[in-house]
């Protein structure tokens, strides 16, 4: 083979290991050009997470975060305090008057405490809608009245146009429902021979699972006096307290005791069972006749083995 032959097949040779050069030399510019990118973008992705960190660290941060809340039928969140700021930022009423939101034994005429006068600054406050309970159910939404065509006494009016209890915020004060109990049980079978009428109302006021009942017990006798018991009862007929002892009819002549109105509790009449300060637990409202007037008001609450408001209150219709 000449010099001239030899000469031409090495030059493909040349070439080919010229590219093989390019293309190594190509791949490792385009991994260094990746390493570069990747460690540019970690690089800001941290300073950003700094900088949030630093922003949420100038902010306050929320004081209910971690806490154990309880979320309402409604959304909104609300804390286990029967104190809290939910049960200070809406009206609550019985019979038209403004209630206090809390356990306790009250005056139905002297719950306004003569925050219910007629001003321009009541007449904003009270005329609005108003969400309704009574008999154990929601009634609906009403607008209200008051003003000086509601006036009650000297300046002072109520709120008409609204149900027994009334609402100004929204959210569910009846949680659960209550059952009556027909068939005394064996625990009461005594209690049911000692009165002409015994009547069980069953529902769960602590939102615990196991139901309480409340206990309506009335008795009459041949001399014309008439009393109610209403009492407390756990789960298993257990007595918790007697909450109201009510006694004596209110007659028309005393001289002659033929002629004579008895008044008694009744479930259905005096007992009302819902959340008032929207904590969840439902409060017992017992609607107390007197004399005159409209009448008292107790509250019980029934929370974790516990009362609190008023126990053993004593009622009458006598003069």
């Amino acid at each position: 083979m000449s010099e001239e032959n030899k000469n031409v097949k090495k030059e493909p040779i040349k070439v080919k290991f010229r590219t093989c050069i390019e293309i190594i030399i190509g791949i490792e510019l385009g991994i260094l050009i990746f390493l570069l990118l990747n460690n540019y973008f970690r690089n800001n992705d941290n300073q950003i997470d700094n900088v949030n960190e630093i922003i949420y660290q100038d902010e306050e941060v929320p004081s209910d975060i971690g806490k154990n809340n309880n979320l309402n039928s409604v959304g909104e969140t609300t804390s286990n305090s029967s104190n809290s700021s939910n049960s200070e930022d809406y009206i609550f009423l019985c019979d038209g008057l403004e209630v206090k939101k809390e356990p306790g034994l009250y005056m139905i005429d002297n719950f306004s405490d003569g925050n219910m006068a007629i001003n321009e600054q009541n007449e904003e406050k009270y005329n609005i809608t108003y969400y309704n309970y009574e008999n154990g159910k929601s009634t609906g939404t009403s607008k209200g009245k008051f003003g000086e065509e509601t006036l009650v006494y000297d300046g002072v009016a109520q709120v008409e146009n609204v149900a027994k209890y009334a609402l100004s915020k929204e959210y569910n004060a009846m949680p659960r429902e209550s059952k009556l109990i027909y068939n005394i049980p064996e625990k009461l079978k005594d209690l049911d021979k000692e009165n002409g009428k015994v009547e069980i109302n069953e529902i769960d006021l602590d939102g615990d699972g196991k139901k309480e009942h409340i206990v309506v017990a009335s008795d009459y006798d041949v001399d014309a006096k008439f009393s109610t018991k209403i009492m407390l009862y756990d789960s298993e007929y257990t007595k918790i307290a007697d909450l109201v002892n009510f006694e004596n009819p209110y007659y028309k002549n005393e001289e002659d005791l033929t002629n004579y109105t008895v008044t008694s509790l009744s479930l259905a009449g005096n007992v009302e069972c819902m959340d008032i300060d929207n904590d969840g637990n439902m409060e017992i409202l017992i609607d107390i006749p007197i004399w005159e007037g409209k009448g008292q008001l107790s509250i019980v609450k029934y929370q974790n083995g516990k009362i609190q408001g008023e126990k053993e209150v004593t009622g009458s219709v006598r003069p």
